[in-house]
Formats: structure tokens, sequence, C-alpha cells
């Protein structure tokens, strides 16, 4: 009796802490996430995106896949456009939520350090997962992050200063075009098209539906013409309706977000969690291409 009576405990225990972990990412009442289920959502998505990217693409493009049986290729292939269209998700939430924190954190240097810190622990595993050697034509993702923020905060200062409008819209444009071509002559993953979003998410942050809206037309028309170096306009049009159009997904997310923080440890996982997957994605994918040869 006594034993049946401390399992109903347990398991009564137990629903509770599962309905308080929901309603800290979903709230019934107002019908909105809150910022701890952008950021495992964006999480989620990145892992899907860089699995694609970082392991089924390893095998697709490479001379492995001359030994791999053909229906199989098709599969890989049918994935990995899944898995790539998935992770589009992950990155305007994490510029949603770079603007949040850098309204809301309560030391900018110390989050500034923070994106700093990992984005040097990250560049190795960076390389060698989508590149397979130490590597300057590319840059993981942090750059982009702490060069928006930094941006972010130049632009605030200049606001605050004490000047006549035109002096200061050329100082503000001068920051920005700077930003834009730093992160280009980088080559920061999402680059200038990149930046542009931080900024329409940040402008427009006091109109949620503008907010929602403007940017992401913006980045998507930035995607269209990122990809016109490769192929023809039509082309670029039709590859970003089929690969990008989930970044409306994000845009909904964002508009349906209460901006709420309720998972106050740990937040260093998340940073984390960036090195850390890919490092584990780069081993798998030396363990299947030599497997595989």
């Amino acid at each position: 009796m006594a034993e049946n009576n401390w399992k109903l405990e347990l398991m009564e225990i137990t629903s509770t802490a599962n309905q308080s972990v929901l309603k800290n990412l979903w709230n019934e009442d107002t019908h909105t996430f809150s910022s701890d289920m952008l950021k495992l959502t964006a999480t989620i998505t990145m892992l899907i995106d860089h699995i694609g990217a970082g392991i089924l693409e390893r095998l697709l493009y490479t001379d492995i896949a001359a030994s791999i049986p053909r229906n199989t290729l098709l599969i890989m292939y049918y994935a990995d456009s899944v898995f790539r269209t998935i992770g589009r998700i992950a990155f305007p939430i994490c510029c949603f939520l770079l603007v949040q924190g850098f309204l809301y954190t309560r030391n900018r240097l110390k989050y500034m350090r923070n994106l700093l810190i990992f984005a040097l622990i990250s560049e190795l595993p960076y390389d060698y997962l989508f590149v397979g050697k130490i590597s300057f034509s590319d840059q993981n993702v942090f750059w982009t992050l702490l060069i928006g923020l930094l941006t972010l905060w130049l632009l605030e200062i200049i606001q605050n200063k004490k000047m006549h409008i035109a002096p200061k819209t050329m100082v503000s444009l001068l920051v920005i075009a700077t930003s834009l071509a730093v992160v280009t002559f980088l080559k920061t993953d999402y680059e200038w098209m990149g930046i542009l979003l931080i900024l329409g998410l940040y402008f427009f942050r006091e109109k949620r539906a503008l907010q929602c809206s403007i940017p992401f037309i913006v980045f998507f028309i930035s995607m269209i013409i990122y990809y016109l170096t490769d192929v023809s306009l039509q082309e670029s049009v039709i590859f970003c309706l089929q690969s990008e159009w989930t970044i409306a997904i994000s845009a909904l997310m964002i508009y349906h977000c209460n901006r709420k923080r309720y998972i106050q440890k740990g937040k260093y996982f998340f940073y984390a969690f960036y090195p850390a997957h890919i490092a584990v994605l780069y081993i798998i994918q030396i363990i299947l291409t030599n497997s595989l040869r």
C-alpha cells in the first residue's frame, strides 16, 4: 500500500513538472511561445541543418558517393533537401534572440565576450566539418551575431548623441556599411544578409507585424540576390521558394512569442551546444567516410 502511494505521488510530481515545463514553452492562455521555446526550436533545427550540410552533403558531393548504391544516394539527396529546408528556421530566430538579448541583457560587454569566446572555440570544428580543413573561406555564425551585436550597440550610441539629424544619419549609415563590408570580407555565415536581418528586427521592434514581415521580405530578396552569382534570376527565385520558404515559420513563431524567459539556468548550454554538436558531427563524418572508402 505504501509503495503504491509512493508511486502515485511520484507520478503526480512528474506530471506537474512536465506541465510546468510545457507551460514555459507554450502559454495556452495567451497562445504564445516563450523565448525558451524559440531557443529550443533554433537549436533543434540547426542540428538538423548541420546533419544535412555536414554529413549527407559530405557523402553526396565527394568521391565517396561512387561507393554508395544509387537508390541510397537518392534517399540521401531528398533527405538532405528536407533537412536543409528545416534548417532555414534556425537563423532568423537566432537573430531575433540576439536583438532581445541586446535590448534586455544587464551586461552587454559580457554578452559580446561570450559571443567572441564561442566564435573562436567554434571555428576549428566548423572548418573541419564543412570544409575538411582549416579555412578562411567561411566563418561560423557566431561571428555574424557578434558583428551584428556590435553594430546595434554603435547605432544606439550614435542615436543618443546630441547631433543634428543629417550627420547622425550619415554616421549611422557609415557604421552599417562598414558592418556589411566586414562580414562580406570575412565571409561569415549569412554574411551581409544576416546583418540586414538583425537590423530589420531591431528597427521594427516596436511594431510586431512589421518586425515579422519587412525584415523577412528583405532577407528573402537578399537570398535571391545572393544566389544570382551562380544561377539565373528565375532559377534563384525558384530555388529560394523551394528551400527558403521555412523562414516564414520563423516569422510566425517570432510573431507569437511573448518575449518571456522562464529557464534561467543552463544558458551556457546553448552557447556550448554549437561547437559541441559540430565536433560530434565531424567525428561521425570521419567514421562514415572511412568506412565507405
